[in-house]
């Protein structure tokens, strides 16, 4: 090997170097490869020198640092082992307790994936009608349903309506029979005044009552479906401590969503959007994912949408024009498909000097713990294996392009980090803003409750006597941790363990983050994660390399441990803080008091405490001094600096705060990460799917949610069926109305309260898409209502201020919306498709297992 190697190298002249990097690093299965000659051996040097082009360490580096990670990584050394983990710092919870984890029996899913043919759903067939109708056929169920006598009151709609006139059809493209759609409007209409159930009582109220004080229907049976929408068996004592801390959430909820809101012109939005979706069966970027199959929006269109929404209410509420600033890191693998699109989409109604694309390099792969390099060898040619670096690459990429400081010139004050298959995430983002705003955090993670076991990474506060730190560490790491101290997870008593799971959704405050990227120059702490083919942890499954992750940046955020007893500073701003060491604070905001005098008042919120020690005493008259241990004061009257005092020693930034924000996961994440087979694995352990069957109907579910809570607030009923579940490519799950709520309906709670005036009831199978500015009273929907702004000789009507009021009780039956089992639906790769549209519709379609036959609507416009 060493003589045709020296031969070689003679005929490389400088290039020899990089012949001596393999050596140094004992790459030698590629140098004693019987291909490499004179000619090839270019190929590998040409990729080195690409790799360190981009890789800032250099291509030495990277090898020794794998070796040391594959060494800990194969040891099960943690880095963290001499941390002990507590619940985070800075945890603010706002939780409605509206579970939607669905309990199945571990039997019933089981039958439900072997009752089909496994064989066929590796090939991508799909679940027949028998069971989703459990062992009824779909013609049955037809026929049965054309036999129900469902005797209404019919009444003609009123003049003054401001819906569609009686004999005007639903248009051709929503219906399959250009039949009429049914709207009633009665002002007799007892629904809402003593009960829906005085219509067709005998249909309706078998299985159903009203508790009249919380205005919400609860049902007898109680099951786990029933609850998913608020209903259940509660005692009165139950039933008051439930709705007195779900009218305290709601106030807390909007507080915070009104602060992040008058803030909305402060904010811009980086996405994280390097992945394909192959693993799902999606051979395009997975931002052309539908989120749904009712309006065909995919998540890019969909995130565009709801950014040019912001912008019109920042023109409407603040007088001014902005065009928010939209930066997206793409990869190699989805660059120029992503160029592409936005451009054939004309940048989806955003101004293309708006919108910001990063590019993040790849790095090499090794093949095993030695770090040898992992390579294929074809056509006389090499090519060592590639994959992303992560995406903690997003951190380099702006502070390369120096893209913060012209941010920070403009006015913009935080960053919306979010990833690229959670709709969810943006319906949140003012609660999240306003809690950073509130509680004056640097970073802040949108987080949801977790379960043992569940793969998402958990927040915690690592804690040693040099630092402490919030961070994310990842589930395999965190069990790591766990397992290696001796310790079992803390569970709470609702089954949530203590640590509240990361959703990649994170608030930066823009002038800490662009200070500790200028510190840094953007190179965060990198890590490996080997997928071991067994416990012996000798053999991947697959090729490795050296990763980042975005919300490691929070390890520069850690804060220095200092003297317990002596160390106190100020933090001055909207809502001054004295923020005394040992969680001691005393807080002064606009609903907090100290008074000077005989009525004095000391305000403590959640783990607040005011240690009194070694005769401390705490005087509060005109400019006295609160005293803390060990002699060291801060004068209270700092608080309005009205006695001038020094600051400027105070560096601000020595206090970092880093905190939590934790949200029902019904309201905020629903990503899209597994195929049906692994969704399958997660239901039999009681994890959520995440899956693009889930993701769909949490969308659904999450309007719901919202719909429900503004109803809560105004006082009025939302009455729900027991929502089913179904069951789509051996996937059980349950099934909610189809409700969508486009952000130029509402994009806000706070919103919506203003829009949903009256009592809604929905039925299971009705589908309402609200997509246009519209106040809607009394209600009762089953079948298909969509409200929407027209569009008239290529002229969009948005700019309408005066918004569609639907101002009666308003009865809408029509054939509706079904989703049906995508039957004999088989993937053919060899399909031609007439565009690369239909191509996607095609795909969007058999990675669900199902599909909507849109067969009637009522489609009201302005």
């Amino acid at each position: 090997m060493m003589q045709k190697l020296n031969t070689i190298m003679n005929t490389l002249g400088e290039n020899k170097k990089y012949v001596d990097y393999l050596i140094r690093t004992e790459q030698f299965e590629l140098l004693a490869h019987e291909g490499l000659n004179e000619k090839n051996i270019y190929d590998i040097i040409n990729q080195i020198k690409e790799f360190e082009l981009m890789y800032p360490d250099g291509f030495i580096k990277y090898i020794e640092k794998g070796r040391e990670f594959l060494k800990r990584s194969q040891m099960n050394i943690n880095e963290y082992y001499n941390y002990k983990i507590e619940k985070p710092d800075n945890l603010i919870k706002i939780k409605f307790h509206l579970t939607n984890d669905i309990t199945f029996k571990k039997e019933d899913i089981k039958n439900n994936f072997l009752n089909m043919d496994n064989k066929l759903l590796y090939n991508n067939c799909y679940v027949n009608n028998n069971i989703l109708y459990r062992n009824k056929t779909f013609n049955h169920i037809l026929k049965r349903n054309k036999k129900k006598n469902t005797s209404y009151h019919h009444r003609e709609i009123l003049n003054n309506s401001h819906g569609v006139s009686s004999n005007e059809s639903t248009p051709v493209s929503i219906l399959s029979n250009n039949k009429k759609s049914n709207m009633y409007i009665n002002k007799e209409y007892p629904t809402y005044v003593n009960g829906i159930r005085q219509i067709n009582t005998h249909q309706n109220v078998k299985n159903g009552t009203y508790n009249e004080d919380k205005k919400i229907k609860y049902s007898e049976k109680g099951n786990v479906s029933d609850y998913k929408c608020g209903l259940g068996i509660l005692n009165n004592n139950h039933q008051r401590s439930y709705e007195e801390s779900t009218i305290f959430t709601l106030e807390q909820f909007l507080y915070y969503e009104k602060i992040g809101l008058d803030h909305i012109d402060k904010i811009s939005f980086i996405l994280l959007a390097g992945g394909l979706g192959e693993r799902l069966k999606h051979k395009d970027i997975k931002i052309k994912l539908f989120t749904n199959l009712i309006s065909e929006e995919t998540y890019i269109e969909y995130y565009c949408n709801y950014i040019r929404c912001f912008e019109k209410y920042i023109k409407k509420e603040k007088k001014k024009k902005m065009n928010i600033p939209f930066i997206i890191m793409l990869s190699d693998d989805t660059y120029e498909k992503t160029l592409c699109f936005f451009e054939e989409k004309n940048y989806f109604g955003l101004e293309k000097n708006q919108v910001h694309f990063l590019k993040q390099n790849k790095v090499f792969c090794f093949k095993n713990n030695q770090a040898h390099l992992d390579f294929t060898y074809e056509k006389n040619t090499f090519i060592i294996s590639k994959k992303p670096h992560g995406h903690g690459d997003i951190h380099y990429l702006i502070n390369k392009y120096n893209i913060l400081d012209k941010l920070i010139k403009d006015g913009y004050k935080y960053l919306f980090f979010f990833q690229d298959t959670n709709a969810l995430a943006l319906k949140v983002l003012f609660v999240c803003l306003g809690v950073s705003i509130q509680k004056q955090l640097h970073m802040n993670f949108l987080a949801v409750s977790r379960k043992p076991g569940e793969e998402i990474g958990a927040l915690c506060t690592l804690n040693n006597n040099e630092k402490s730190m919030t961070v994310n560490l990842e589930y395999n790491i965190f069990d790591s941790l766990l397992s290696s101290n001796g310790i079992k997870e803390v569970i709470q008593k609702d089954g949530f363990s203590l640590y509240p799971g990361n959703t990649s959704a994170i608030l930066y405050e823009i002038n800490k983050y662009n200070e500790i990227l200028k510190k840094t120059n953007g190179n965060i702490p990198e890590y490996i994660n080997p997928k071991y083919m067994d416990n012996t942890r000798d053999h991947f499954k697959c090729p490795t390399r050296i990763e980042s992750m975005m919300q490691d940046i929070a390890l520069y955020f850690y804060e220095h441990k200092r003297n317990k007893t002596t160390q106190a500073s100020t933090v001055m701003g909207e809502n001054t803080q004295m923020v005394m060491r040992d969680n001691t604070q005393m807080v002064m905001g606009e609903n907090t008091q100290m008074v000077m005098g005989d009525n004095t008042q000391t305000v403590m919120r959640d783990n607040t405490q005011t240690v009194m020690r070694d005769n401390t005493q705490t005087v509060m008259r005109d400019n006295t001094s609160i005293v803390i241990p060990n002699n060291s004061t801060i004068n209270n009257s700092i608080c309005n600096d009205k006695k001038g005092n020094n600051m400027d020693d105070i560096n601000l930034y020595d206090i970092t705060n880093v905190g939590v924000t934790e949200l029902d996961r019904c309201l905020c994440f629903s990503p899209v990460k597994n195929n049906s087979i692994n969704a399958y694995k997660k239901i039999l352990n009681n994890i959520h799917p995440e899956c693009m069957f889930s993701a769909e109907t949490d969308l659904y579910y999450s309007n719901c949610r919202f719909i429900q809570l503004a109803c809560i607030y105004n006082k009025k009923k939302f009455i729900l069926d027991e929502i089913p579940t179904k069951t789509f490519n051996g996937i059980s799950y349950f099934l909610p109305p189809k409700i969508l709520i486009e952000p130029e309906f509402s994009f806000t709670l706070t919103h919506l309260i203003k829009k949903i005036k009256g009592n809604i009831t929905i039925k299971n199978g009705a589908t309402l898409w609200l997509k246009a500015n519209a106040i809607i009273t009394n209600l009762y929907l089953d079948g298909t209502l969509i409200i929407e702004n027209k569009t008239y000789k290529k002229k969009n009507y948005d700019h309408i201020s005066l918004p569609i009021i639907l101002d009666q009780n308003v009865y809408i039956k029509n054939k509706g919306y079904e989703i049906v089992p995508t039957n004999h639906f088989y993937y053919n790769k060899q399909k031609k498709f007439s565009d690369h549209i239909e191509q996607n519709i095609y795909e969007n379609i058999q990675i669900r297992g199902y599909n909507i036959i849109k067969k009637e609507a009522l489609l009201i416009t302005n």
